[in-house]
């Protein structure tokens, strides 16, 4: 039976390809346009609820797309892209928590623009490397 590094060892470094982030620009320009949108342009409420929906199918397509990537990979990329996002789950509610505090302990001018995304994106970039660098 092989050992998990051997199996690292023997497959390619399972990256994610360019359909993968072509979503994710697309997404996030879908997600700055909005924003955009929402802050620049005055609106109806109906269609100030339609802007803010609009990045939302962008979003749902990335994520497929992700999830095709990650089960067409070999086992041992599997439990690296697992292990990142519990990292990223774990890292996101311990920033939310945090978040929650500053404000309720007055800092709340502070901690208004809450970057969740670019928190998210990076600890999973983070544990994405640190599972690349632990079955290496």
């Amino acid at each position: 039976m092989r050992t998990m590094k051997e199996a690292a060892a023997e497959c390619g470094p399972g990256r994610i390809g360019s359909p993968q982030i072509g979503m994710a620009l697309l997404a996030a320009a879908a997600l700055i346009a909005a924003s955009w949108t929402l802050k620049h342009v005055e609106l109806g409420a109906g269609a100030r609820l339609a802007v803010a929906f609009a990045p939302l199918p962008a979003y749902a397509l990335f994520l497929r797309s992700m999830w095709q990537a990650i089960r067409s990979t070999d086992e041992l990329q599997q439990r690296i892209q697992l292990e990142a996002l519990a990292f990223t789950f774990g890292g996101t509610v311990l920033a939310t928590i945090a978040h929650d505090y500053l404000r309720k302990a007055g800092f709340g001018a502070a901690a208004e623009e809450f970057p969740l995304l670019a928190i998210m994106a990076g600890l999973y970039i983070v544990g994405v490397l640190a599972g690349r660098r632990r079955f290496r």
